[in-house]
């Protein structure tokens, strides 16, 4: 897909956003503002760039290589640093530090307690991404684009529903459903900027 330059500056922002709020301390307001807008934006954006052709098969092959075993790799060795390093330090400086167990139940549900990814807690990204890739490639190639916008929103009711139950799922699910809806505006921008080109192509072949 050609680039465009809005596309790298909302990615330029959405990565300042990510510094601000994992780096500095801010006040409250900007800090629900930042967490409230950057992460849709980045869902958005791997909406945009991501390919639909692709079978859910290959796509499996692909994100496990590419995404779930650096996401492993990357979660055992912060842990290891985290358990053996970071929390003793914690607990000598009189800070309160998560139970050494949580992480590894981390590894396997999603919870809303972050003592659960106390170690690295921006990974929680990855998971729910790659739920959404798996969903977003099924759910275009085998449903009416029509109708893709009301799965969307039957996934964001469930995301609000499903906690009441207080029952965690795997691999970031419910994160997932709810910003799925996000990665399928970025599929639209994706689908108007393909209809755009492939318009002036036709121009200039005609004209």
């Amino acid at each position: 897909m050609k680039r465009f330059f809005y596309i790298d500056f909302l990615k330029a922002i959405g990565i300042i956003l990510v510094v601000f709020g994992h780096v500095y301390q801010v006040h409250d307001n900007f800090y629900y503002f930042i967490y409230s807008f950057h992460m849709p934006l980045f869902f958005l954006l791997s909406g945009v760039f991501f390919k639909y052709g692709i079978s859910v098969k290959e796509l499996l092959k692909k994100r496990i290589s590419s995404m779930i075993i650096p996401y492993l790799f990357f979660y055992i060795t912060t842990y290891l640093y985290w358990l053996l390093i970071e929390r003793n330090m914690r607990a000598e400086s009189g800070g309160v530090s998560a139970e050494w167990w949580k992480p590894i139940i981390g590894l396997f549900i999603e919870s809303p307690d972050h003592n659960f990814m106390a170690h690295n807690n921006p990974l929680w990204f990855i998971p729910s991404l790659f739920s959404i890739e798996i969903m977003a490639c099924y759910l275009v190639r085998n449903t009416k684009r029509s109708k893709l916008y009301i799965v969307s929103l039957l996934l964001l009711l469930f995301s609000t529903w499903w906690p009441t139950f207080h029952i965690t799922l795997p691999f970031g699910l419910v994160m997932a459903c709810c910003c799925f809806t996000f990665f399928i505006l970025g599929h639209e921008i994706q689908f108007i900027n393909n209809v755009k080109q492939l318009s002036k192509k036709k121009v200039i072949l005609y004209s």
